[in-house]
């Protein structure tokens, strides 16, 4: 009897947190300008050119009148991850 009740408990719990999750996702939510990176960096991964995405990002800091704001790349471990879920869903945000 115990175990139902924490069973059930577990549920409610667990439908709470992803009606929550669910409804605070919305189309204008702003990932950060080091989001749209990382994926320029998963796509690349799956094009196989990463070195590509890098002399990019080397051109476009040369060419930038401002300082040097971004390394050349980020780390490759979140492209990585990224990369199985662009390569089936596309760029889609929600998603990602």
């Amino acid at each position: 009897m115990k175990n139902d009740a924490a069973s059930l408990f577990f549920l409610i719990l667990l439908c709470l947190i992803g009606v929550i999750s669910f409804s605070s996702l919305t189309d204008g939510h702003h990932w950060g300008g080091d989001f749209s990176q990382y994926i320029m960096q998963a796509r690349s991964i799956l094009e196989g050119a990463p070195a590509k995405v890098i002399e990019e990002n080397r051109i476009m800091l040369q060419e930038s009148s401002s300082p040097p704001f971004c390394p050349l790349a980020y780390p490759w471990g979140l492209p990585v991850l990224l990369a199985p879920f662009y390569a089936v869903f596309g760029a889609d945000i929600l998603i990602l």
